[in-house]
């Protein structure tokens, strides 16, 4: 017996939730309701991705911050 996992997707075109197979993540699919084309994507993955991008700003300004507090540099 095989199991399948599932992840919630909308259409970008009807709005409508799909129901997408693990599997097919990164294909190409039909809504099953209106017939569009759509790309299987995890939007948790882009979340993610998203807040890797965040922090790593919040690196950055943190070590310009800690650079200026070293040189004596009073932000303006």
């Amino acid at each position: 017996m095989s199991w399948n996992t599932f992840f919630i997707q909308n259409c970008s075109t009807c709005g409508r939730r799909l129901q997408i197979k693990i599997v097919d993540l990164g294909k190409e699919l039909l809504c099953q309701h209106c017939g569009a084309k759509i790309v299987a994507k995890d939007s948790h993955n882009e979340s993610a991705a998203m807040l890797d991008s965040v922090s790593h700003w919040i690196e950055i300004a943190d070590e310009v911050l800690a650079a200026d507090s070293a040189s004596g540099r009073r932000p303006k």
